[in-house]
């Protein structure tokens, strides 16, 4: 049912290319519509928004580990003084 849903999510589209928007109650119903379930409606929409957080919180980007500014800055040091790393 959520691969039946997400077919159609709406998407932003900007510079940066497309931005998938969380999944609506209309997404829902209109593949309802379509498909009917023997699940009560407040639980199938419980789940399916559950499985669209976790889908939406995979797109987010990681932050890159990134090297602490002290050791930055020897390895600058050291290599304007033609040295290695301190």
């Amino acid at each position: 049912m959520f691969l039946l849903v997400g077919r159609s999510r709406q998407y932003v589209i900007g510079m940066h290319g497309g931005v998938p928007l969380p999944l609506s109650v209309a997404d829902i119903t209109a593949v309802l519509e379509a498909h009917p379930s023997p699940l009560q409606r407040e639980e199938l929409d419980m789940c399916l928004f559950a499985l669209d957080a976790e889908f939406m919180g995979s797109l987010e980007e990681k932050p890159e580990a990134q090297e602490d500014v002290e050791s930055v800055w020897r390895g600058m040091v050291a290599g304007m003084n033609g040295g290695g790393v301190v």
